[in-house]
């Protein structure tokens, strides 16, 4: 979206979009073509303080210029547009409704943008209302902006049919506005913990609406640096600006992140070129002996010439564990959503270069913007904000499981963490119970109007989560209880199992996709493991160890509104090669195909057991009644367990682990025939069976031919 486009990317580092002109009144003396174009090279620059003033003053002092009268619906248009881009949403509404008014036919999209602004204004019923009256208005629009706004506002509209959801239902946090001197009047942004008491922040510090004149070239304008606050008390303050080669007075820096090792620095810088035109670029500074070098910037493919590069956050990818680098680009690669997309680019140490820079995928990028990514490595998750997907104003705080390009669906961190109109710079310290956010909601420090400009908040998770697990010796395979009363005392008979895998996995709700993979350790024989938890998230937790049945379970922290560790005991049942019947596996008549129930039953016992112990080697077992020779029963079960061994490979199962043998009805278990000689049916149902049993394990053999 446009003005997200000018207003994150280049106005936290422009100094032209932070200070209003000091205007000269001749210029309001100008013809309309001079004021008329003097308000847009204001607006360009971004400073919409001047530009508005000048585009106020072409439209209520020349309506009788001929000129005006061809131009009044653009140019209100454009002042439209300026109130949006300097956050005066209720005049910006109040001007959109007005374009619309002019020229209903050129102008549909004012429609979106004025409904944009109520929803910000916290009114979704007026939005809904106008919104609908631009579906109607643009039906026939096919221009690619037009379609663009439609795919943006199925979101905006589903945002408020769920308002109350995000308004009431967010994880219970407390938020602090920081301490003044850190918020200042302007903009302070892209807060950064270098650990649990110390941040790096972006502030241009004023506490007063300065003015530049562009036209003094002797004057170099104030713009944002690096700072560093401390918490001491409880209370956040700032301590200095930020030593190094960082802040430069006449180039703005923002965005600044730290290395996991501590030992690279990585922050954004935004030039205009010979065209005025604007570009932010990723800059690294290593530290050597204790000194932070001269910032480079960071090579292609990162960085691109004519499109932006910045908002950086670090991670590592699980396989090799090379270090990967996020960023937000507006660049027109394969692979771009729309808008701005965040990208990554992952790091060789052995090469020293960064990999082609790839796309962070549809789960997470839309046709909006997507920007200010944060990488909680730990917990592997992306915390960022977006204008594309479903919220509660302009842009949201979303939060999606996964690395690269592979990621479980974004949840909205809702409110107080969200609010009606922008909120960015979401991120978590350390000790994983706290962090920062910056948001223009109401009850920043304003200027013009009371949601003009980004400040700092602080929040504090008021419902912390964990879970204790045990794994014992369990006599048969157990039935796990999920989340109840557990007490330890009730388990301490119960032998504990040393070299236990225990693996935890944030469920992934998404058609097709695996289940994210957050930990895996193996604690020691007698020690209670403990996981920290997130509210509002789905998890599965598998137990497993060579000889015995894996066991797990899964739960949802949705409906845990206070803090709590839960007890969770996991019994694990010895691994048997006595043979396991498996229920209902039925066939048609004298045939060896599946039946739809038949499939229901294996995907809910074997095929599960197989799932969750991936190193054990089993043999299907087919059974028949007594009706029939002898070798044509044996040749029906043979195919009845190829069968079930087909069914299992055809749903990734593989092939080495499984066997299939074909028993005829040597092996009754109940008596065909009653002992008068008459039909046994009950009997005869119970023989037709199937049988599973275990003979071996993967990891013990590299091949097992099966002989009887």
């Amino acid at each position: 979206m446009k003005y997200i486009s000018l207003f994150i990317l280049t106005l936290l580092l422009s100094t032209s979009a932070v200070f209003g002109q000091v205007v000269d009144s001749t210029i309001f003396q100008l013809n309309s073509t001079q004021l008329k174009k003097a308000a847009r090279k204001a607006s360009a620059a971004g400073d919409y303080l001047s530009s508005i003033l000048f585009y106020k003053h072409y439209i209520e002092n020349k309506p009788n210029d001929p000129n005006f009268l061809f131009h009044k619906d653009e140019m209100t248009y454009e002042l439209a547009e300026n109130y949006r881009q300097a956050r005066d949403y209720k005049n910006a509404e109040m001007a959109y409704h007005k374009v619309y008014e002019l020229n209903p036919k050129e102008y549909a999209k004012a429609l979106y943008y004025e409904a944009l602004m109520q929803k910000m204004l916290d009114d979704c019923g007026k939005a809904k209302a106008t919104w609908a009256k631009f579906k109607k208005a643009a039906g026939a629009d096919k221009s690619k902006e037009i379609a663009v706004l439609k795919k943006i506002m199925k979101n905006d509209v589903s945002g408020c049919d769920s308002i109350n959801i995000y308004k009431n239902k967010g994880p219970v946090l407390e938020i602090t506005h920081l301490d003044t001197s850190i918020n200042k009047a302007y903009m302070d942004v892209s807060p950064f913990p270098l650990n649990d008491s110390t941040i790096i922040y972006a502030s241009l510090k004023s506490d007063t609406l300065m003015y530049f004149n562009r036209a003094d070239s002797a004057r170099v304008p104030p713009v944002s640096q690096f700072y560093i606050a401390t918490k001491s008390g409880g209370k956040w303050i700032n301590k200095s600006a930020f030593e190094g080669p960082f802040n430069i007075d006449h180039i703005g820096a923002s965005n600044g992140v730290l290395s996991p090792e501590g030992d690279r620095f990585f922050f954004t810088r935004c030039e205009k070129n010979w065209k005025e035109e604007s570009y932010c670029h990723i800059f690294v500074s290593a530290k050597k002996d204790g000194e932070w070098q001269q910032p480079t910037e960071v090579p292609e493919p990162v960085n691109m010439p004519n499109c932006n590069s910045t908002q950086p956050a670090i991670g590592y990818e699980s396989g090799k564990e090379y270090e990967v680098l996020y960023f937000v680009s507006d660049r027109v690669e394969i692979g771009a959503k729309g808008g701005k997309d965040i990208w990554y680019s992952v790091y060789n140490p052995n090469t020293k270069a960064y990999a082609p820079a790839k796309n962070a995928g549809s789960k997470i990028n839309t046709v909006g913007d997507e920007l200010t990514p944060f990488y909680d490595i730990d917990a592997k998750i992306m915390y960022f904000s977006s204008t594309g997907l479903p919220g509660m104003g302009g842009l949201d705080v979303f939060k999606s499981y996964g690395e690269l390009n592979k990621w479980t669906p974004p949840m909205n961190l809702r409110a107080p963490a969200n609010s009606t109109v922008d909120d960015i710079y979401y991120n978590v310290l350390p000790n994983n119970e706290e962090g920062m956010f910056v948001s223009n909601r109401e009850g920043s420090i304003a200027l013009k109007n009371e949601y003009c400009c980004f400040d700092i908040y602080h929040y504090v998770k008021k419902v912390r989560l964990g879970l204790m697990l045990m794994a014992f010796k369990a006599e048969n395979k157990q039935v796990i209880k999920i989340l109840t009363d557990n007490k330890i005392e009730d388990f301490k008979d119960k032998e504990k199992i040393d070299s236990v895998e225990i693996k935890v996995y944030v469920v992934n709700d998404s058609i097709g996709a695996e289940d994210l993979l957050l930990y895996s350790y193996r604690p020691g024989k007698n020690d209670l493991s403990f996981v920290k938890l997130e509210q509002n998230q789905n998890y599965r937790v598998v137990a497993s160890r060579s000889g015995y049945f894996s066991n797990g379970f899964e739960f949802t922290t949705s409906d845990m509104n206070k803090s709590d560790t839960i007890f969770q005991p996991i019994g694990l049942h010895q691994l048997s090669k006595n043979p396991i019947v498996i229920p209902n596996i039925y066939y048609e008549f004298d045939k060896a195909d599946l039946t739809k129930d038949s499939k229901f039953t294996l995907d809910t016992t074997i095929y599960k057991l197989l799932l969750e112990n991936p190193n054990i080697i089993v043999e299907i077992g087919s059974y028949t009644d007594s009706k029939g020779s002898d070798d044509y029963n044996i040749k029906l079960s043979q195919k009845r367990a190829e069968s079930v061994v087909s069914y299992l490979i055809a749903h990734k199962i593989e092939a080495r682990r499984l066997r299939a043998k074909g028993y005829g009805e040597t092996k009754p278990i109940a008596q065909n025939e009653n002992a008068d000689g008459s039909d046994n049916p009950d009997g005869r149902q119970k023989n037709r069976r199937t049988e599973f049993r275990i003979i071996g394990e993967v990891s013990k053999y590299s091949e097992i031919i099966y002989t009887e």
